[in-house]
């Protein structure tokens, strides 16, 4: 790769270190794989020979069932008849299951068209998605006509150019013919009046030839003297030319000759040198020689002398190590005897004890597969003895069996009746139950509503009036809210911000923190002076997975249980304006409503929310539809007339004060 590449890859490959084992280790390794094949061999052996002796068991215990259903046919019958009962039984409780189910599902459909159809808060929505899909469309519409309107200006503009240019191609397209046609007269005429010159001119020199053809005399004698003379002189010239040429030459060889005797005589000189130079070094090589020759004969008479001593010493030093050997050799001969005799005595002890070791194994093997053929028949054995005894009961029940049949059809006629009224209070209970708690039913509508805002974005529509449609709506229970149930719901938990409306007992901190059951409750921050009756405060609730969400409290004072109205107007206009500010402030939330009996003081303030709603949106109160709307969810709301009075009046409050703007 470059080196400019910004990725480069790298592969290094370590060559393998060759492994070295001995011959003695190479027999292990056979030896120890032979001996774990011999034993996997043997252990599969014994696998097979235990699963032939269950399997022969099996059949053993399948024979003697048949042997007994073949004595005992009277209680066989009896057991098919029971099993017969038994399924009509149960068939006859799963068609009374599946009925509760549909009908379950018919009440649950029933509600969630109502949710889907009847719902003012869901037509509301539908009529923001109308109304935004509307605008959408307008605004398709009139971008379309503005865009047609561009392209025909645009088309009209480009024409009218179009039609500019073309006139200017034509209007050049003719100066450049006028132009050409001028240049070719111009060309035209210049020929014509060089042809007419070059004619004239012939005429001239034609008369001048005929002049000269009239009147002048032509000597040929004279003519011939003139060329024969011509003749002399060009062979004058090239005799001359040749004779220097020939000069030329014999000077050029006069100078090679000359330059070859030069280097004759310098070769020679050359050899003369070289016959000296070899003569002198053929003297030197000749007393080198017999310096050398005097020294050889020296260094040979030295070296001898000292050979003979150096071979006296090693002679007897090798006889010396020839005797220490022959010793050692003995003792290692002596030491091996004794190490094999040891090895002898050490492997036939060890072949002993193996041979025992295998003896005892093989007897313990005998002794357990014999105890498992002992146990597996004796449970075979009481097993044939335990169906016998059940055989031999059931025999005896059969003539209870028949009586309980009787009985039990008696029974089903009764039951019924009984499952069908059951079956339609259940139906009651359970349409009640769904009416209160619309959990479902929001988590449905926030659904569709995401789904529906989501596809209208993907489409380019605003849907600022579809999310203001599509706020989560407001829970109503009984207080204390962690009293009755336990825990904070997990979609309130996972919405982020909760706002809670209080007209209940105290079920928070009032400074630091308090645990109700697996939650804990922190008191964050609560307002010292009271405005228009509201004690605003602010808490922070913790899951066991370490989860927090803040809750921002609204407490209503002053409001008696006895009462069926609050002793003002005001407060609870106040009271729905500090939980409006805080929901347009923080993201959409739900708001719980909790009050003592959960109904009360929830629907006024549920219906009066509702007012002040329809008074922003429609700038009109209508006091009937937001009872019905209410009591749709919760037909306990608003059971007084003296609430349905007092509900006017907040409108008249709001529509003259107009507070809330």
């Amino acid at each position: 790769m470059d080196k400019d590449s910004p990725n480069q890859i790298c592969i290094t490959v370590q060559q393998k270190k060759p492994l070295i084992i001995t011959q003695n280790e190479l027999k292990r390794i056979v030896h120890n794989s032979r001996s774990h094949e011999n034993q996997q061999e043997h252990q599969e052996t014994i696998r097979e020979e235990h699963r032939q002796k269950l399997k022969d068991a099996k059949e053993l215990a399948k024979e003697l069932t048949k042997q007994m259903t073949r004595s005992k046919v009277a209680g066989s019958e009896l057991k098919q008849r029971q099993y017969a009962k038994e399924a009509a039984l149960a068939r006859e409780e799963l068609e009374v299951e599946a009925r509760l189910l549909a009908r379950k599902n018919r009440v649950l459909d029933k509600a969630y068209k109502r949710l889907f159809e009847q719902t003012d808060r869901v037509k509301y929505f539908k009529g923001a998605k109308n109304y935004a899909e509307m605008t959408k469309e307008r605004d398709v519409q009139v971008a379309e006509k503005a865009a047609q309107q561009d392209l025909f200006a645009k088309y009209d503009a480009e024409f009218l150019v179009g039609q500019l240019r073309d006139v200017d191609k034509y209007n050049e397209e003719e100066e450049d013919k006028k132009r050409v046609m001028e240049d070719k007269k111009r060309i035209n005429k210049a020929n014509w009046t060089k042809q007419h010159e070059q004619i004239l001119q012939k005429r001239k020199e034609e008369k001048r030839d005929n002049l000269r053809e009239g009147y002048m005399i032509w000597n040929e004698v004279e003519q011939e003297q003139l060329k024969e003379k011509q003749k002399a002189l060009n062979v004058r010239r090239e005799n001359q030319n040749h004779k220097a040429a020939l000069d030329h030459q014999i000077q050029n060889k006069c100078r090679l000759f000359d330059e070859h005797l030069k280097l004759d005589e310098a070769q020679e000189a050359k050899a003369r040198l070289f016959t000296d130079f070899k003569r002198q070094v053929n003297l030197e090589h000749k007393k080198m020689k017999e310096n050398l020759d005097r020294e050889k004969d020296l260094k040979r008479q030295y070296v001898a002398e000292n050979l003979v001593d150096a071979s006296i010493s090693r002679k007897t030093k090798e006889e010396t190590n020839l005797q220490k050997a022959v010793r050692e050799a003995e003792e290692k001969a002596k030491k091996k005897d004794a190490i094999k005799k040891l090895n002898r005595e050490e492997a036939k002890k060890a072949f002993k004890e193996f041979y025992e070791k295998e003896l005892s194994a093989k007897r313990r093997r005998d002794f357990y597969d014999r105890l498992k053929d002992y146990q597996e028949g004796r449970k075979l054995i009481e097993t044939t003895e335990k169906l016998k005894k059940i055989e031999d009961s059931k025999i005896q029940r059969h003539g209870d069996l028949e009586k309980e049949a009787q009985h039990i059809q008696l029974h089903q006629i009764a039951r019924t009746q009984v499952d069908r009224k059951a079956e339609e209070i259940e139906e009651i209970k359970e349409y009640m139950e769904h009416m209160r708690g619309l959990d479902d039913e929001e988590d449905m509508f926030q659904k569709y509503a995401q789904m529906e805002i989501a596809n209208c974005e993907s489409r380019g529509i605003d849907t600022f009036a579809m999310r203001k449609a599509a706020r989560p709506g407001i829970e109503c229970g009984k207080g204390p809210l962690f009293k009755d149930r336990g825990h904070i719901r997990p979609r309130y938990y996972d919405g982020r911000g909760i706002d809670l409306v209080h007209t209940s007992p105290v079920f928070w901190p009032q400074s630091g923190s308090i645990y109700q059951g697996s939650i804990k409750i922190q008191h964050l921050s609560s307002e010292a002076e009271y405005f228009g009756g509201v004690l605003t405060r602010k808490f922070s609730v913790k899951n066991p997975k370490g989860k927090t969400r803040t809750i921002k409290s609204f407490h209503l004072h002053g409001w008696r249980r006895e009462e069926f109205v609050p002793p003002q107007v005001d407060t609870v206009v106040q009271l729905i304006a500090k939980v409006e500010k805080w929901t347009r402030k923080n993201r959409p939330a739900p708001i719980i409503v909790t009050c003592y009996d959960g109904c009360r003081a929830s629907g006024f303030y549920c219906a009066s929310s509702y007012l002040v709603g329809q008074i922003h949106e429609t700038h009109d109160a209508d006091v009937l539809q937001a009872v019905r709307t209410v009591r749709l969810h919760r037909p306990a709301f608003i059971p007084t007339v003296e609430q349905y009075r007092w509900l006017y009046e907040i409108a008249c409050f709001l529509v003259s004060e107009k507070i809330l703007k």
